[in-house]
């Protein structure tokens, strides 16, 4: 997964985990809209 930062930059990011959770185990804060979850590591950062 590629996302770019605010420096124009792009990070790159491997997701390692996806986990679902039962909504009421999930944080009622910040006004979530699923209950699933991605689980990333950065790998790399380069130039735009």
């Amino acid at each position: 997964m590629e996302v770019r930062r605010a420096d124009r930059r792009i990070a790159t990011f491997r997701i390692y985990a996806i986990q679902e959770y039962e909504k009421r185990d999930f944080p009622s804060a910040g006004g979530y809209q699923s209950n699933v979850v991605a689980f990333a590591r950065l790998t790399s950062v380069r130039p735009a």
